[in-house]
């Protein structure tokens, strides 16, 4: 991914409260998904669903091409 964008997306949701990093590689993902899950209360969970829904811009990729072409637009007139 081009500069990291991934785990900055991540690091946000972290920071945000909506989500838990779990480092990559195989063997130790899975391990610290399994004790997250383990030890996650519902209602944990639930509260990070809110957050991460508080979140969601569901039309921003809509949004930012629409920007863009307006960009485009005005530049070519």
């Amino acid at each position: 991914a081009a500069a990291n964008h991934q785990e900055k997306n991540a690091d946000f949701f972290v920071a945000h409260g909506g989500a838990e990093k779990i480092p990559s590689g195989a063997e130790e993902s899975a391990a610290r998904v399994a004790e997250f899950l383990s030890t996650a209360s519902r209602a944990d969970l639930a509260a990070r669903a809110e957050k991460m829904r508080d979140m969601a811009r569901p039309q921003a990729a809509a949004r930012a091409a629409e920007i863009c072409m307006q960009e485009a637009r005005g530049k070519t007139q």
